[in-house]
């Protein structure tokens, strides 16, 4: 078995190039929100519909927060970071699917 980065693979070459990201590069937008409802809660967090008050670029300009699609948020508490941190993993491993198959993951 093949092997990316010690980590064993059940393909003989190892696991497939990851395609290019399409998502737009991180940038200067600092969001508030506040959380509204409970959608679902699993095994490692809840998550919860939002409201946004308030979109803005690092110079503090409003931006128009119609650009956005609708968000949620999951919340952990601390003894479950680390799951959050694989499950977010996950999600950049499988970028391609996001907004086809499964949410769109922004950080």
């Amino acid at each position: 078995m093949g092997s990316a980065q010690g980590k064993p693979s059940a393909l003989a070459d190892g696991p497939p190039m990851r395609l290019v990201s399409t998502l737009p590069s991180p940038g200067c937008l600092q969001l508030t929100l506040s959380a509204k409802e409970l959608i679902g809660d699993g095994r490692c967090g809840r998550v919860f519909a939002t409201s946004l008050s308030h979109l803005c670029d690092s110079s503090d300009i409003t931006v128009n927060s119609a650009l956005l699609p609708e968000l949620v948020i999951k919340v952990a508490s601390r003894d479950h970071v680390a799951n959050l941190a694989k499950e977010a993993s996950m999600y950049q491993e499988i970028e391609s699917l996001q907004g086809i198959a499964i949410p769109r993951f922004y950080g």
